[in-house]
Parts: C-alpha cells; sequence; structure tokens
C-alpha cells in the first residue's frame, strides 16, 4: 500500500528544542501521512495521530516539508507508533527498511530519505513462481557488488548450482527471475531431491517444514536463506539482510571443525558437512 512520508530539514528546528547529534543530517524529523492521518514518533515513547487537516499542511508547509511516496506495511505503522522509539526508526520499520524489534535500534531521517530514493530508482523484478504470485523487489545495487563488510561468500550462486546443492531440486522454476547462465550448467532435477546430484553425493539438506517449524523463513524469500542470497547477490537489498548475514557467519564453526578434524585436501573427510556449508556459499574444498 503506498502511503506519503513527510521530512521536515534541520535549518527549520525550532530553536528552543535541544540540540541534535553531530552529523544527523538535512533531517531532523519524519513521519508517515496515511488514509487522513498523521503518524509521528518522537522517542521515549512519545507518540501521536492526528488528523490530516488544513492545519497540519500549513505547518508541514511552514516547515517546508520535502514529501516522498513509498510502500507501507499498515500492521507495523498501527502496532510500531507505541514502540518508544525515534522517529526515524519508525518510519523504518513500517516501511520495510528496519525489522529490528524494541526501542534500541536508531535509523535517522536522513537515512530513511536516501534509502527511499535508492528504492525509486531500483530496477524492478516481479516474481511469478509456484510458490510466490506477484510479488515485486527492486535491484538496487550492481549485480554482485557492494555488499555488507561482514558478507564474503566464497561462491556465486551460479558456481553453487554447477557445483551440486540441495539435491538438485531447488529453483527448479525460477528461471524467469534469474540469469540465464546461472541454469546452463546448473545440476538440477524437477522430479525428485537426488543427493547423487550434490558436489559431495550426500544429502544435507532439512526439509524446508523444519525451516518454517523453527521460523527461519521470511515471507519475502519462501524458500530460505540461498533464495534470499540470490536475490542479495542480484542486487536487492532488505530489511532481513542483517538477520541472513549473521545466520550466514554462524556457519564459519563449521569450517573450523574440519579444519581441526580432516587432512588438508582430504574430500572425503566430513562430507555431510561440507555439503552443509556448500548451501551457504562456503568452498570447503579450499581447507
Amino acid at each position: 500500500m503506498k502511503t506519503k512520508i513527510f521530512f521536515l530539514p534541520t535549518a527549520t528546528r525550532p530553536d528552543d528544542f535541544p540540540p541534535l547529534p553531530q552529523g544527523f543530517g538535512r533531517f531532523w524529523h519524519t513521519g508517515v501521512i496515511h488514509q487522513g492521518k498523521v503518524y509521528e514518533c518522537f522517542g521515549h515513547g512519545k507518540h501521536s495521530v492526528t488528523d490530516w487537516n488544513a492545519t497540519k499542511r500549513r505547518e508541514l508547509k511552514s516547515s517546508k516539508a520535502v514529501f516522498e511516496t513509498v510502500a507501507i506495511d499498515e500492521r507495523r505503522l498501527k502496532s510500531e507508533i507505541t514502540s518508544g522509539t525515534s522517529c526515524g526508526e519508525y518510519v523504518a520499520r513500517s516501511i520495510g527498511m528496519s525489522q529490528h524489534a524494541g526501542p534500541a535500534k536508531i535509523h535517522a531521517p536522513e537515512e530513511v530519505y536516501r534509502w527511499i530514493l535508492k528504492q525509486a530508482k531500483g530496477k524492478p523484478v516481479t516474481v511469478n513462481d509456484k510458490m510466490q504470485r506477484r510479488y515485486r523487489y527492486l535491484l538496487t545495487e550492481p549485480t554482485g557488488k557492494n555488499f555488507d563488510p561482514e558478507f564474503k561468500p566464497q561462491l556465486t550462486p551460479k558456481q553453487m548450482l554447477e557445483l551440486g546443492v540441495f539435491g538438485g531440486k531447488y529453483m527448479t522454476d525460477c528461471r524467469q527471475e534469474f540469469p540465464k547462465d546461472w541454469f546452463a550448467k546448473a545440476k538440477l532435477c524437477r522430479e525428485r531431491h537426488d543427493p547423487k546430484l550434490n558436489f559431495f553425493k550426500i544429502n544435507a539438506s532439512q526439509p524446508l517444514q523444519v525451516w518454517r517449524a523453527k521460523r527461519w523463513i521470511h515471507p519475502d524469500d519462501p524458500r530460505g536463506w540461498f533464495q534470499w542470497y540470490c536475490r542479495y547477490y542480484m542486487g536487492r537489498r532488505h530489511a532481513d539482510d542483517a538477520r541472513q548475514i549473521k545466520r550466514w557467519k554462524a556457519m564459519r564453526r563449521h569450517l573450523g571443525q574440519i579444519v581441526k578434524h580432516c587432512r588438508a585436501g582430504d574430500a572425503d573427510c566430513h562430507r555431510k558437512q561440507r555439503q552443509a556449508l556448500l548451501h551457504w556459499a562456503y568452498d570447503s574444498r579450499r581447507v
């Protein structure tokens, strides 16, 4: 659902307000105008929901407010306003920029504004496959570039598909979403999960229902981490990125176990663990 976000320039902040932190940016406040109401957070549990009327219009006009239109999560818009967080973080959660829970994380209005502009310039992708219909996202970064500094996968999605992952049963209906060359040499099987197609010839996958039961699945990526990674690699940036990168980092411990217990170059040692690492873009052939 589309709605309007307003940003108040720092230059128009009242003189009797407390000084802003250094480097706060060109905006000091932001809020949401949605279905005739104005939603604002002020931190420390202070918030307001007022009518979008002539008085509020004059107030924002006199403050030289900047307006942007963006999609919004109406449920979060209404539920997060009492969370006690800042105005920037409240809006970030409402528009899907942040999935953080609780008041600790802070996004300044300037960060939110830049994020919205970047989304507006992104290349749209619409997904219609067996698990998603009319799901739309934007590619806002170049393919394979501008990754989070803490996220350094050792294999690209194309390399993973060519080596053999998930018994060949992953991504068999996703050819329209990703580059054709990803699938030219991919080891896939439409009919069933076949461990023989895995690089280490062993099953190292848990059923999707297990991932769902453990609440590891974000609804925007119903196939799990590898789907998230493919879209991240292509240039999508999402509120779930930090969580997925944290999960990827947690797999490093398995590399340490292989180094500790296996001789260098012995690919038959801990094959299941090696295949599991391959599913997370780690290349255990290097150790």
